[in-house]
């Protein structure tokens, strides 16, 4: 189960620092951030007993190297492009889909599928989605769920 989530929690890394600007001291914060909290709290949920405290520790160490070179690695126009084709895509895109970006200068590269069609629940609409990401020739794949907010926009949810 855990396991299952790390590719969803490698991406939310990638989408938090699209929240800065390329290679800046912000975005390798932001990134290094993120990563510290995912890490830790997937640390103490594998360990258990006494591991708790021991894999939080490790987890916590780990997310920090991840989120420092996923922030330190992505352009500001990867971000851009990522995040708008992302928002395209569940927005427009039908069940099956699949919308692509690229950033020919950086050579990283991504797509979106939404799984479902839009569903809506409890008042929100929300479509489970499939997404790659390629950064430095490593693909990571995720799957997971993003809900439209108020203001229009999606956010990912689980």
């Amino acid at each position: 189960m855990i396991m299952k989530k790390i590719p969803l929690l490698i991406l939310s890394l990638f989408l938090i620092s699209a929240c800065a600007g390329e290679g800046s001291k912000q975005s390798e914060q932001m990134g290094t951030a993120a990563g510290v909290v995912i890490g830790g709290v997937l640390g103490a949920k594998i360990g258990s007993g006494d591991g708790k405290v021991l894999g939080a520790g490790l987890g916590a160490i780990f997310g920090s190297w991840l989120g420092r070179t996923i922030g330190r690695n992505l352009h500001e126009m990867d971000q851009k492009s990522a995040n708008e084709t992302a928002q395209e895509t569940l927005e427009t895109a039908d069940a099956g889909q699949t919308k692509t970006w690229s950033n020919p200068d950086s050579g990283n590269s991504g797509t979106y599928t939404p799984t479902t069609e839009p569903i809506p629940q409890n008042g929100v609409v929300c479509r489970d989605f499939e997404s790659t990401v390629i950064i430095d020739g490593q693909e990571e794949e995720a799957t997971g769920r993003a809900c439209r907010q108020e203001d229009g926009t999606w956010k990912i949810v689980e």
